[in-house]
């Protein structure tokens, strides 16, 4: 099976997952959902991309969040906190003006692929 990832771009040892809106690869559009199901969403369509490179969030490295309203950061840094285990991946939080199609949230992740 294909990967439902194709933008996905290997360098040197990293794989560098695409930007995940959260209505990518979802059965219907996810921007009516609440903050919290579009983050999770973000997730669970990289946790795929991850999967189909051979990572996991252990691999993670650098996680870039854009928000379209600040006021959700205490809720996305409490449900960032719970998507990781120490040591923890550098993050960076941005303010946006908007994402497609209404999205609330978008998440992308560097994972570096270790020595094998």
């Amino acid at each position: 099976m294909g990967s439902r990832f194709p933008t996905r771009r290997k360098a040197a040892e990293r794989c560098i997952s695409p930007a995940s809106p959260p209505w990518i690869w979802s059965p219907a559009n996810s921007s009516t959902g609440t903050f919290e199901q579009q983050f999770l969403k973000c997730f669970s369509n990289l946790d795929e991309a991850l999967e189909a490179a051979g990572l996991t969030r252990d691999d993670v490295v650098k996680c870039t969040v854009f928000l379209t309203d600040m006021r959700d950061f205490p809720a996305m840094n409490k449900l960032y906190a719970q998507q990781f285990q120490a040591p923890y991946p550098a993050r960076s939080c941005f303010s946006v003006t908007g994402l497609p199609m209404g999205a609330k949230v978008e998440v992308e992740m560097i994972a570096h692929r270790g020595e094998q």
